[in-house]
C-alpha cells in the first residue's frame, strides 16, 4: 500500500511505521525475500521505520488550515502526517447492523454446527 501511494503521488512523503524488525514478519519466506522488499519499498522512495508502534494520534490543525495528526512513537519520537492509513494484522467486525442476539461478545456472528 505504500508504494501505491508513493508511485501515484510522487512528491509526497510516504512513511512505513512497522513494528517488527523486518517486513512480511508473519508470512513464512525467507528473511531474503523480506529483505528484498524493504529494499524494493525504499528504492520507491519510501521511508521505513522497523521495530517501532504508533501508541497514540493527536489531530490537529496546521497553520494552512488543512488537518494535520501527530503520532507518537513507542521511543517517544513523534511523526506529523495529513494522512494516516491503519493496516494493522487484527480485523474489526463490521457486523454492527445485525440484531445483537445475532452476535458473540467480540461483535462476531454467532454460529453452531449447523
Amino acid at each position: 500500500m505504500a508504494a501505491e501511494a508513493k508511485l501515484y503521488h510522487p512528491d509526497t512523503s510516504v512513511k512505513l511505521v512497522h513494528s517488527r524488525s523486518k517486513l512480511l514478519s508473519s508470512e513464512p519466506l525467507p528473511d531474503e525475500v523480506k529483505d528484498l522488499a524493504l529494499e524494493a519499498l525504499r528504492d520507491a522512495g519510501v521511508e521505513v521505520i522497523l521495530s517501532e508502534r504508533v501508541t497514540s494520534t493527536t489531530a490537529s490543525i496546521g497553520p494552512d488550515g488543512q488537518p494535520l495528526q501527530t503520532l507518537t512513537l513507542q521511543d517517544g519520537s513523534h511523526l506529523i502526517a495529513s494522512q494516516v492509513i491503519s493496516a494493522i494484522s487484527r480485523s474489526v467486525p463490521t457486523t454492527s447492523y445485525l440484531p445483537k442476539k445475532a452476535l458473540d461478545s467480540e461483535g462476531l456472528v454467532k454460529i453452531d454446527s449447523q
